[in-house]
């Protein structure tokens, strides 16, 4: 293994802190260079296993996926209809899976997520930046497209892969790394699930904690349905104006469902650029169609 590796099996002990080579065991992590042993690159000797490295939970997806019909059951009791949370299940996850799998396909099920740096960098107020911008930095990361580009905002001037989103493996291992650094800032620092729902708003999803809300984020669909659901109701409305408060709020996201206002709902779960995606049009076409199905 440590010719494969192509180092000394001390050094695979050294890294991987073992007293004696000959005690390994089915579903240990092991470390295969310095730099992995901050989470980069391991392996797992049984490429099954749950095999999160290095964070304190374990995965408990049961396998169950739901369709278009079955997708609300679990947001029917927040006093909301059931086509309309339908509509915003259907839109908002983008027609993403909720889960994908280690190996090429055949490892274990990973919940899908999205590493946000510059979400990393403000939650753990930049101490990170200067040793590690591509995991820590004020400015999120770019379109891969953006490579090679020149851009000031960047730690050294232009958009390197590094400062790049890439594929689910690519933010689990940012992941796995900036949970070395600062585990709590890691997990509010990814958007999760099929939703994409960031961890920092774990307790508008009712749960006390950001291990919780992960926890919960690994179970199945159904489970992220109900963080979903949850999140729909306790999502506070915002200031139509922060510096004018006279003005008022604009309506919640749970107003906006219960009234299906597109277009709130759009600004309320995607932000003030919603129409730069068309996000409220897509909702009603996909409310439409949910409805003109159903009645079929």
């Amino acid at each position: 293994m440590a010719r494969r590796a192509g180092c000394s099996v001390a050094d695979l002990q050294r890294w991987n802190k073992i007293a004696d080579a000959n005690r390994l065991q089915a579903g240990q992590t092991l470390y295969l260079s310095d730099q992995s042993a901050f989470g980069f690159s391991v392996l797992f000797l049984d490429a099954l296993r749950a095999p999160i490295a290095n964070l304190a939970y374990r995965l408990r997806f049961d396998t169950r996926t739901l369709n278009g019909t079955t997708g609300a059951d679990g947001m029917t009791s927040r006093q909301v209809s059931k086509d309309a949370n339908s509509t915003i299940a259907v839109v908002e996850s983008g027609g993403r899976a909720s889960f994908w799998r280690l190996n090429h396909g055949e490892g274990a099920h990973i919940p899908a997520l999205l590493f946000e740096r510059h979400i990393f960098s403000r939650r753990t107020k930049g101490r990170f930046d200067n040793a590690h911008p591509d995991l820590s930095w004020p400015v999120p990361y770019r379109k891969k497209s953006k490579i090679g580009e020149e851009d000031k905002r960047m730690h050294d001037g232009q958009v390197d892969a590094d400062d790049a989103y890439g594929d689910y493996s690519s933010a689990y291992l940012r992941l796995i790394r900036a949970y070395s650094l600062d585990a709590t800032a890691a997990l509010e620092a990814a958007s999760w699930g099929k939703f994409q729902i960031l961890g920092t708003n774990y307790s508008l999803c009712g749960r006390p904690t950001p291990v919780a809300f992960v926890d919960q984020m690994c179970m199945s669909e159904a489970a992220q349905i109900g963080l979903l659901a949850n999140f729909i109701q306790k999502k506070p409305p915002v200031w139509i104006d922060a510096k004018d408060t006279k003005k008022g709020k604009h309506p919640s996201l749970l107003e906006s469902v219960r009234k299906k206002d597109w277009a709130m709902i759009a600004f309320n779960y995607n932000g003030p650029g919603y129409k730069t995606y068309s996000y409220d049009i897509k909702l009603r076409a996909a409310y439409e169609k949910y409805r003109s199905e159903s009645k079929g």
